[in-house]
């Protein structure tokens, strides 16, 4: 079988990951909109958190996606009805069409990464920073 005859072992994981990629930058961006690009109340931390959240989540159903793909594509080139080559091509759409996405959501979340803090409690500057760091750790969402 060709690329043509299961092009919807791309195009099915390529609108799924669109879809998360355009939730998390529309968050990222009503977020920072919200705030006005500057935390300052113990509201706006929380608004940070649950961007965040939703972020480290959404990144999470991204690698299972990636793996149900890849797992896809081994029984049907275990199974003979496509080729290895187009098992590869597959991937290869995959990863060139995603690309652009995820760079996209990247410059939504540094928007994130690099908020003010202007507030007259330290407990709040505390937090943000703690929530950066462990944004970077492998979670599916931060602690409360």
């Amino acid at each position: 079988m060709s690329y043509g005859g299961t092009w919807y072992l791309t195009v099915v994981p390529i609108l799924s990951a669109a879809i998360m990629h355009a939730a998390n930058t529309s968050r990222m961006n009503k977020t920072y909109a919200a705030i006005k690009g500057t935390i300052r109340t113990r509201m706006d931390l929380n608004l940070v958190r649950d961007a965040i959240n939703l972020s480290m989540k959404l990144a999470v159903m991204y690698i299972a996606l990636f793996v149900i793909l890849i797992l896809a594509l081994f029984g049907f080139v275990f199974l003979l009805r496509i080729s290895i080559f187009t098992g590869a091509a597959h991937l290869f759409v995959f990863g060139i069409v995603t690309l652009p996405l995820g760079l996209w959501s990247r410059m939504a979340e540094r928007t994130i990464k690099t908020l003010q803090v202007e507030s007259d409690n330290p407990e709040i500057e505390k937090k943000y920073r703690e929530f950066l760091v462990k944004w970077e750790q492998p979670r599916i969402k931060l602690p409360e």
